[in-house]
């Protein structure tokens, strides 16, 4: 028995010391293919119908499709994200595939394992899941009342900007961009041709800013899983604004305890040398969902 336990004793520590000897280039590659893992995994689920609000995003499409002729294009648009074909969803590949996989340094190493970190907590599927309550909540105030929004109560009113205020700010649909008149969002891909309230032309930094709609993203996610260089940007923007009252946030989230350990970066193992990095920590056909959104066709999360 003790010639047993002192083998196995032997292979763990020749795996320990295998594992403090990864070179920097082999510790971020590792990382890399654990969340390239879990992305592949969230298309799965998506594909399958496990996401419980990218199901709901496609039913509130067709609904408001059919009942809305004016908006119908906007909706038919929106119900994608409920589905591969989702600019958040790709927009996370595309994060992936700029991940410098070969860095120099430590420096380098460490920024690496940040966006890593920060894609590891997007990809989670109830993350990626609440992340859609946006999109819900776009199609929900579309409906002119008759679909149930998600964590936001019923009395508070559509923003004058348009229900595709709670899209702007979000990378994955739209950028900011810097005009004559200031910071100006413009939506990008296929919601590029959306008119009126849905313009991109319409959305000014200033004025969005101080009236806009509590959304999933600009409120909770984009400390978490946004990327480091647009959260800083926003910021940045942010600084210039005074007098402007913080967003509440509504209702309960099932992504909370998942976002809260992602709080700090699982940096680089030690002795490698590289440092840890950290981070910033009813009308309705619907109205039953209006408290929801966790994982699964309805059966209330894994």
């Amino acid at each position: 028995m003790m010639r047993v336990f002192s083998q196995v004793v032997l292979v763990l520590l020749a795996l320990a010391l295998a594992s403090c000897g990864e070179s920097l280039e082999e510790q971020v590659g590792a990382r890399h293919k654990q969340v390239a893992d879990t992305l592949a995994k969230l298309g799965q689920d998506i594909d399958s119908g496990q996401i419980r609000n990218a199901n709901l995003v496609k039913q509130y499409a067709k609904f408001v499709a059919g009942k809305q002729p004016d908006v119908a294009e906007m909706a038919t648009e929106l119900g994608k994200e409920g589905t591969l074909d989702a600019l958040a969803y790709k927009s996370l590949g595309d994060r992936l595939a700029k991940v410098n996989l070969k860095p120099d340094d430590e420096k380098a190493a460490n920024e690496s394992m940040e966006q890593l970190r920060r894609l590891s907590a997007a990809t989670d599927g109830d993350v990626y899941n609440d992340s859609l309550i946006d999109v819900v909540n776009v199609l929900a105030d579309l409906s002119q009342g008759f679909l149930a929004r998600l964590h936001v109560p019923e009395t508070e009113k559509t923003s004058e900007q348009g229900a595709a205020d709670r899209l702007v700010g979000n990378p994955a649909y739209g950028q900011w961009r810097q005009g004559p008149s200031g910071l100006t969002w413009f939506f990008l891909g296929r919601y590029s041709s959306f008119g009126g309230p849905f313009y991109g032309g319409g959305y000014h930094y200033d004025n969005w800013y101080r009236g806009r709609s509590w959304s999933y993203y600009n409120d909770v996610g984009r400390n978490y899983y946004g990327s480091r260089a647009d959260n800083s940007r926003w910021n940045d923007a942010g600084r210039r604004i005074t007098n402007t009252k913080p967003k509440k946030s509504y209702g309960s989230l099932r992504s909370g305890k998942r976002l809260s350990t992602y709080g700090t970066a699982q940096g680089m193992r030690q002795p490698s040398g590289v440092k840890r990095t950290s981070s910033r920590s009813g009308r309705s056909p619907y109205a039953a969902s209006t408290r929801g959104s966790s994982r699964g066709g309805g059966r209330g999360g894994k």
